[in-house]
């Protein structure tokens, strides 16, 4: 168990600006002085308003994007959207598609959404899903990706020789040599040339990329400035922040979007809010105000489910539905399949923590789960439980389905351990071991030959061991130091601290 340390200056400045000595001393156990001061003050940290958040002139090929999207929009061609199968890409995808709908007037036959599949076309822009974009009875000439595609310049590259414009809209980071030189543009603020905010989710970067769409149709005198204002569009990005986990104590454009969002769904001015909280507790008096850990918990896992065990399409369905009815149908179904992935997940959790037991006594650093019988769509999850469990880095691998000798995976790391360097280690010493792997530093995922499955169980370990001291590793519990009591009164102070990451 490990206490959180207190930065006094923060502390202090909090109580001046009239928080509790309750709510001042977790403040100041979660942010810095140094975050503090450069937004201003305690308040415009961890509550700014949405208009507060960071101008997007630092994100790089934003206009360049904008222009060639507009183009689309004026020239009637078709638009696709490729995203990722999880909330970040499932919330990108409804963000773009009403943008494009409801706001820009594009009509809906133009605009073409395609979620990758996890479990048959694998991470990001494959070649399984390039065949099938290829072979689909409608091929956009432009195609938007969301919360993928910086790390597939192949097929990128393949794509642009069937004339389709990528432009790459990711928050993932960007390989060595930089950015996918056959994108038309890659919006993305990982870039080495960024002075972006690098920690907002895939969806805020497709929601910055339709707000500049916007403004350029209104330069174009396409569109009237009031139907260019995506600002209702937060509760989408609010979502996305909140289920991929990204830092909230430090950006201030994080918790900017997920305060507003979060405020709009208590609303609930969409029919899926309305539907996600009946479902999850029909008694409607039951029914607690959407909070940070309603999307992290509850609503976040019931969108991922569907993604993790079958196509992920239904979620967007879900997001986008006009009517309380198809929005509820559609809950229903991710909510069963969350039923569905809570078995599978408990079953394969258990023959990992016996597999990572193993490794862990044979004294491994950097561990690799195999599980013969395993389910990529929960191998995030199951890595996650082990890093809980064990406090080492964990990877998580089992066959790819209809493609034999493949394997496909995920993985996640402890503080202080960048997941990218380490396969970028495992790639440069064991040339072949890895097809293909991206992702965050703290999460990311690969495919690799079965018969590579040793080689790279050895030089995963090397790697980790050269880049972490062996007294970081093991379980850790951080917590606030003591508290004298808990009333009720407590708990309504440390809840108005909301949103919570």
């Amino acid at each position: 168990f490990i206490e959180r340390s207190r930065d006094q200056a923060v502390y202090a400045q909090a109580l001046l600006e009239g928080y509790t000595a309750l709510q001042a001393n977790l403040i100041a156990r979660r942010i810095t002085a140094e975050t503090m001061q450069r937004h201003g003050g305690v308040r415009r940290a961890i509550a700014p308003r949405l208009d507060e958040r960071q101008p997007t002139d630092g994100m790089p090929d934003l206009q360049r994007a904008a222009e060639r999207i507009v183009r689309a929009i004026r020239d009637r061609e078709i638009i696709g959207v490729a995203v990722d199968h999880d909330v970040d890409g499932v919330s990108s995808a409804s963000l773009i598609w009403t943008a494009l709908v409801k706001h820009f007037r594009v009509p809906p036959p133009r605009v073409v959404v395609f979620t990758t599949h996890r479990l048959i076309e694998g991470y990001g822009l494959s070649d399984a899903f390039c065949n099938r974009l290829l072979s689909s009875p409608i091929v956009p000439t432009v195609l938007i990706t969301a919360d993928q595609g910086t790390s597939d310049e192949p097929r990128i590259a393949r794509l642009k020789t069937h004339g389709i414009d990528v432009i790459c809209s990711d928050h993932h980071g960007v390989p060595m040599d930089g950015p996918p030189p056959s994108a038309y543009a890659t919006v993305n603020p990982m870039r080495a040339d960024s002075a972006f905010d690098s920690s907002v989710c895939g969806c805020y970067v497709a929601w910055v990329l339709m707000e500049a769409v916007g403004q350029a149709l209104v330069a174009e005198g396409l569109l009237t400035a009031d139907a260019a204002k995506i600002d209702d569009l937060v509760d989408y990005v609010a979502f996305a922040t909140q289920a991929d986990a990204v830092d909230l104590a430090n950006s201030r454009n994080n918790r900017a979007v997920a305060i507003a969002g979060i405020q709009r769904m208590n609303h609930y001015a969409r029919p899926c809010w309305q539907a996600f909280a009946l479902v999850s507790a029909p008694v409607e008096e039951n029914r607690l105000p959407v909070n940070s850990q309603t999307l992290g918990f509850t609503w976040g896992p019931q969108v991922n489910a569907r993604g993790r065990l079958d196509e992920a399409m239904a979620g967007v369905q879900c997001l986008v539905a006009e009517t309380g009815e198809s929005a509820l149908e559609f809950a229903r179904m991710l909510d069963a399949a969350n039923h569905e992935r809570k078995g599978i997940e408990r079953q394969l959790n258990e023959q990992a923590m016996a597999i990572a037991a193993t490794h862990v006594a044979a004294r491994r650093v950097g561990l690799v789960v195999y599980l013969p019988d395993g389910n990529p769509g929960v191998h995030g999850i199951v890595a996650s439980r082990v890093v809980e469990a064990f406090g080492r880095p964990t990877v998580c691998l089992s066959p790819k389905r209809g493609e034999p000798g493949m394997l496909t995976g995920s993985a996640r790391s402890i503080d202080g351990l960048n997941l990218r360097e380490c396969f970028a280690e495992v790639d440069r010493v064991a040339p072949g071991a890895l097809i293909s792997w991206g992702g965050h530093a703290a999460a990311a995922g690969l495919r690799m030959n079965e018969s590579a499955l040793a080689e790279f169980t050895e030089a995963f370990d090397r790697a980790v061991r050269a880049r972490v001291e062996i007294t970081a590793l093991g379980p850790k519990a951080w917590h606030d130091g003591p508290i004298p009591r808990l009333g009720m009164d407590d708990l309504a102070q440390i809840e108005a601290l909301d949103p919570f990451g």
